[in-house]
């Protein structure tokens, strides 16, 4: 995570809220590489004592943006400053993202094993740009073989925020929205990663959400989404050789594991 400093807001919207025992964290083997940290800004909101149900006595410090609120908790025994340095980058994103720690310390190990088979090859600037296009999540780039033939497929996972009114709209015109509004420009994207790295087809796979809302308190339903483009299919796509629809009929399309047909115009209504 990264914070800047002398900045303040009046107002915040929380979605999710993070109680972190720092100590904890630190005494994991490899806590730093597991995965990508939190890659967003953070101000610091407040510094206090905070005290457990068992009476243990830590130091807190909150710090939050528009999504997150994070309450950072330090054993008051040991160096504050150099603790909360092991955890935040001071600054912003950017700077961390261009710094010789992130790329060595940070980026390469974890690089190394979500870029493997033909994705190793592809530059440190490829590979950061895939890695920013799904805001850095666990899993949300991967190669591997995905076929009884062997072939390669780079694999996308779309983050889901929406969540769809089933009172206006049926599964099959949900299909066709998340199609057209996520995966087409993706497959774009991907289709030039793809043909650089010798991968032979792109899977993205999403969930969709949905539910009634005049059931307002209600939890959403989902659905599984998977996408499998073969490369030729989606390069003749990305050069306008052939319409979205006539590559969704030469795909495999998965919703909660059974193959179906996508009809993107019914998105439309």
């Amino acid at each position: 995570m990264f914070v800047k400093e002398g900045q303040s807001r009046s107002s915040h919207v929380v979605t999710y809220v993070y109680h972190i025992d720092v100590e904890q964290v630190l005494s994991e083997p490899h806590w730093h590489t597991a995965s990508f940290p939190l890659m967003t800004e953070f101000q610091v909101e407040k510094i206090n004592e905070w005290n457990s149900p068992s009476g243990v006595r830590c130091v807190q410090i909150e710090v939050r943006n528009a999504a997150f609120w994070v309450k950072l908790r330090f054993d008051p025994a040991k160096n504050l400053d150099s603790r909360f340095g092991e955890v935040v980058a001071i600054g912003s994103l950017a700077e961390f993202m261009e710094s010789e720690y992130f790329r060595k310390e940070v980026f390469n190990p974890i690089a190394s094993t979500v870029f493997v088979g033909p994705l190793a090859g592809l530059s440190y600037k490829m590979k950061l740009a895939l890695l920013e296009f799904v805001d850095f999540q666990n899993g949300g780039v991967t190669a591997g073989t995905y076929t009884d033939q062997g072939r390669w497929f780079v694999s996308v996972k779309i983050a889901s925020h929406n969540v769809f009114n089933s009172l206006r709209m049926d599964q099959a015109a949900r299909v066709a929205q998340v199609i057209n509004g996520d995966m087409l420009t993706l497959i774009k994207t991907f289709a030039s990663v793809a043909e650089v790295a010798g991968i032979e087809g792109i899977n993205l796979v999403t969930v969709i959400q949905y539910k009634s809302f005049l059931e307002e308190s209600a939890s959403p339903a989902r659905d599984n989404l998977a996408l499998w483009v073969p490369l030729p299919t989606a390069v003749r796509f990305k050069n306008n050789e052939t319409t979205s629809q006539q590559m969704m009929n030469a795909s495999v399309i998965l919703l909660n594991d059974n193959r179906i047909e996508a009809v993107l115009s019914s998105g439309a209504r």
